[in-house]
């Protein structure tokens, strides 16, 4: 297959969304988008190009952090923080599978994660993956930055603030299952802020945001090879998302 941009172009189109050294990053990705780097033979040397371009920039203070959901007791599975699969695409598993990367025993929303951080965003977190002392909370405190790749500025990490801000179509759930922790299983609760199926058109759309997001300048974006890039501050997520939903409570789903 023929490249279709250079780890170098990779960089540069990182840091002209505003990524810098010393981030903290949460990157949903689809990466197939992009085509081929520069270099690459297969799979897993692409994916190898695009993580070191990130973690380049972001130096050795940076994080990277990944999703990595299962929802493992949602679906009736055992959740094992070593060998249970990720569903958010090839290079989050990439990522995960890496001896380097810390994943969070969260039985749910786990993340893994690459960097200085990675401890602090992914031990002894509670059991509800949505609180402000869980990963996104903690990703907030730290003053992270959202950064997507062939996505737009929607992230999970809305559905934080959405809880944050108490939106009515919502609502904490609990589901019981197993886990490990460690060599040994054990019962567990897990905790996910689920949208109210009852209620008509509270299905999630992020279009709304993404085009508010992207007409303010708050979401950065830049092509590279096939797809495109984008980073958007938490911070200024967090704040548009509030101004947003204070003058429509429904503007991150389908209801009019």
């Amino acid at each position: 297959m023929k490249a279709t941009y250079t780890k170098q172009e990779l960089i540069e189109a990182i840091k002209s969304v505003g990524i810098k050294n010393g981030d903290v990053l949460f990157c949903h990705s689809n990466v197939g988008y992009l085509g081929m780097p520069e270099g690459a033979k297969n799979k897993d040397e692409a994916l190898q190009i695009i993580l070191d371009a990130i973690l380049s920039v972001i130096g050795d203070q940076g994080t990277l952090a990944v999703p990595t959901f299962t929802y493992s007791f949602s679906s009736g599975e055992i959740y094992n923080p070593i060998s249970s699969p990720s569903n958010c695409g090839m290079f989050a598993e990439y990522v995960r599978c890496l001896q380097s990367s810390i994943r969070s025993n969260d039985p749910s929303i786990s993340v893994a994660c690459i960097g200085s951080l990675a401890l602090d965003l992914t031990q002894d977190l509670p059991e509800n993956a949505y609180d402000e002392s869980a990963f996104f909370g903690r990703f907030f405190d730290k003053n992270g930055k959202i950064l997507n790749i062939n996505f737009d500025a929607g992230s999970t990490f809305l559905h934080f603030v959405e809880r944050e801000l108490s939106v009515p179509y919502r609502f904490d759930k609990t589901f019981v299952g197993k886990k490990y922790a460690g060599d040994n299983i054990v019962e567990a609760k897990s905790v996910i802020w689920v949208r109210d199926m009852d209620i008509k058109g509270s299905e999630a759309n992020f279009e709304r945001f993404n085009s508010v997001a992207v007409s303010q300048g708050y979401y950065k974006k830049q092509k590279i090879g096939r797809g495109t890039i984008g980073s958007i501050t938490s911070s200024d997520a967090y704040s548009l998302l509030e101004k947003e939903i204070k003058k429509n409570v429904w503007f991150l789903t389908n209801k009019v």
